[in-house]
């Protein structure tokens, strides 16, 4: 799997691979406005990718002749150019492996700012996989914690409304 962020760490895509191939692709919102004819045309003309051959001429001037090549979603090399794609927009491609999506999942749940949450996802990445355990244990704990303190902020913003409701309701009162 490819995340794909942009400059300010926001999530892009979730794109699918398999063998360097298209699977699918999931789009945030914001991915969306910036991605989202993009993918249409990758799907029906392939993904550009843009390549260069440098000649000398015989009087030593060097000419340069740019041009595309199109990789079709299908193609082994799709993820390749995917890649070099991205990386000349100022995107971040960022490949996530299987055994990481959970703790992404996790990761995403908890009220982190866009840097911290891309931060943790790459310190995860780095990990060996014998510590995968340790952060699972992490986040399920920080994960726990935010569930208890939103229902403690819940029970008081009720605790709040209601409250409200009988001092609203007080001037109209009999």
């Amino acid at each position: 799997m490819i995340f794909l962020f942009d400059t300010e760490r926001t999530l892009l895509a979730e794109i699918g691979l398999r063998d360097g191939a298209l699977r699918q692709v999931v789009l945030t919102g914001a991915g969306e406005r910036l991605l989202g004819p993009h993918v249409s045309h990758w799907q029906t003309r392939g993904i550009p990718v843009t390549h260069s051959i440098e000649t000398v001429q015989p009087d030593g001037a060097r000419e340069v002749a740019t041009y595309f090549q199109y990789v079709q979603p299908r193609d082994v090399a799709f993820q390749k150019a995917l890649e070099a794609w991205a990386m000349q927009r100022g995107y971040c491609p960022v490949e996530v492996p299987d055994r990481l999506l959970s703790l992404w999942e996790s990761l995403a749940r908890l009220p982190l700012s866009r840097s911290e949450r891309f931060a943790i996802l790459l310190a995860i990445r780095l990990s060996p996989p014998e510590t995968l355990a340790e952060w699972k244990s992490c986040l399920d704990e920080a994960e726990q914690a935010w569930h208890r303190e939103r229902e403690k902020t819940r029970i008081a913003i009720e605790k709040i409304k209601s409250r409200m409701g009988k001092h609203l309701a007080q001037p109209f009162a009999p």
